[in-house]
């Protein structure tokens, strides 16, 4: 599953006025958008016109430290401690229309990969009931050539973990696209039916979103070092579990709210933290346990067991075949 901010800006202060633009539909307002320090994600915005020359905007940095500025586009986070500028990996930009001659900024798809601040302020407490109780919202606005865009409410998270996919190695946003996570071996090959995990293996996946670690980052540069998280209330902030003999489980159903040690054996995580040399990317290692599932991968079955990895925000799962 994809995890993305979606911001639909329509009349901002400063822009042409446009067509109307829907928000959502369902029986509720949409809820603010969620992020947590750290984070990479995509933000979907519409109502920003081309660029001055007339074409669609469409840059890539071509550098660490990331700008906080690309192809005209910014995004600011306002608190009260004051306002953080996030660094911006990619600006692309589409047109949703299919009638022919329709150029109204409404009809502009823009997609805008940043990575949050890591000094994001995203602090929880506790209730006597246990309840989490999320700090107050902050305001996240896009300016585009000089001129402010209005603010929007963004509920800052601890962690917002997701575990990085076929599609976000691409950045292919598709709508409908199979995106699908993995699981690898130490030297970085897919562990899978071709080059199964081995029992007693300490396998790796990789994710975005796990929140703050150890060491002093800032955001849009890439890690000197492994870097590991900081536990959550005196907690990890990962768990992971393993069901053996599930065959042919998928690795792109979306995220669940359960707790992966209701799905199967609880197993060891030996490290998280942010991967040496990656921008916002973290890395997850996890020693698989050394009994393997019944059921050899090969022929129809691709896969024999599910990793499931939980945090606060949810479960995802990986598909993984294990076998001597």
């Amino acid at each position: 599953m994809k995890i993305l901010l979606i911001i639909v800006m329509a009349g901002a202060q400063g822009f042409a006025q446009s067509s109307p633009i829907i928000a959502s539909a369902g029986y509720s307002s949409p809820a603010p958008l969620e992020a947590a320090p750290g984070q990479v994600v995509t933000m979907f915005v519409r109502d920003v016109p081309r660029s001055a020359d007339g074409r669609l905007r469409s840059e890539t940095a071509s550098g660490l430290p990331l700008p906080t500025v690309l192809g005209g586009i910014s995004v600011a986070i306002n608190q009260t401690s004051g306002t953080l500028n996030a660094p911006i990996f990619a600006v692309r930009q589409e047109s949703e229309c299919q009638a022919a001659g329709v150029e109204e900024a409404s009809c502009l798809l823009t997609a805008i990969q940043i990575q949050v601040p890591y000094n994001l302020t995203a602090d929880i407490s506790l209730s006597p009931t246990r309840r989490v109780i999320y700090g107050p919202l902050a305001q996240a606005r896009i300016d585009v050539d000089g001129r402010s865009g209005r603010s929007f409410a963004l509920q800052p998270l601890p962690d917002n973990a997701h575990v990085l996919t076929s599609c976000d190695l691409s950045w292919d946003t598709s709508a409908g696209k199979e995106c699908r996570r993995s699981v690898y071996h130490a030297d970085g090959t897919v562990a899978d039916a071709n080059a199964p995990a081995k029992p007693g293996e300490t396998v790796v996946v990789y994710a975005y979103g796990l929140g703050p670690t150890r060491a002093n980052t800032v955001a849009g540069n890439a890690a000197t070092a492994a870097a590991p998280v900081i536990d959550l209330l005196g907690a990890p902030r990962l768990t992971a579990a393993l069901q053996k003999d599930f065959l042919n489980a998928s690795s792109s159903s979306p995220r669940v709210f359960a707790d992966s040690r209701t799905l199967g054996d609880v197993i060891p995580i030996a490290f998280t933290g942010l991967m040496a040399g990656g921008v916002g990317v973290y890395q997850v290692n996890i020693t698989l346990p050394q009994d393997s599932a019944s059921y050899p991968c090969g022929g129809d079955v691709r896969s024999n067991s599910i990793l499931n990895l939980s945090s606060l925000q949810g479960t995802e799962s990986i598909a993984l075949c294990i076998q001597q």
